[in-house]
């Protein structure tokens, strides 16, 4: 969003005023059948893959294809999964991560991260891929350069996804890293992208 803003030059004392990029953020409701879920404090763009890339990173989901009907109605999201999705027992999971998920640091009831792990029963992941450093490297500059909305505004987080060959899969930017990281997941899911590399 473009604002009037006093800009101080620190070294001539001198003030200005200008018109300035400003990162902007909106909350985002999720209904999942019919009940409140959580609303989330974002950048508003990319709010579908907002939505999914948060209900699976959060385990509520497990795959696109447990979503029956999804809507979007002047920022609420009215998702209705299948009947036979056990979204109480996901919900015991993910619930102490709150039901408000602030910009800046995420929920305002956060567990510490190691808790959550504790409680997802996560499988150790058997694959032995190695990626290139010159690969990594050549990704890292190529984020910088795709970080439209960060290079305007200066306040934004960015996220991305790599094949193991460099190729840009999905790229995210939002006030809060992690619904970067979210909006980044759903961007894949909904594109059809698997996750086992």
């Amino acid at each position: 969003v473009e604002i009037e803003v006093t800009q101080i030059n620190s070294s001539t004392r001198k003030a200005e005023r200008k018109i300035d990029m400003v990162a902007e953020e909106k909350p985002v409701h999720i209904f999942l059948n019919g009940e409140h879920y959580v609303t989330i404090l974002s950048s508003p763009d990319q709010l579908s893959e907002l939505a999914v890339g948060h209900l699976l990173s959060q385990g509520i989901l497990k795959s696109l294809g447990e979503i029956e009907d999804m809507k979007l109605d002047n920022r609420a999201f009215h998702i209705r999964l299948r009947d036979d999705v056990d979204i109480r027992k996901r919900m015991l999971v993910s619930k102490p991560l709150g039901r408000v998920i602030l910009s800046s640091c995420g929920s305002s009831n956060y567990w510490p991260l190691a808790g959550l792990i504790d409680r997802l029963h996560l499988r150790k992941i058997q694959d032995k891929a190695t990626v290139d450093s010159r690969i990594i490297s050549e990704s890292v500059k190529h984020l910088n350069v795709a970080a439209r909305l960060f290079r305007r505004t200066g306040g934004v987080h960015v996220a991305a996804l790599y094949s193991f060959g460099g190729d840009m899969l999905a790229l995210a930017e939002d006030i809060g890293r992690h619904n970067a990281v979210d909006k980044v997941i759903g961007a894949a899911a909904l594109g059809g992208l698997g996750f086992g590399e």
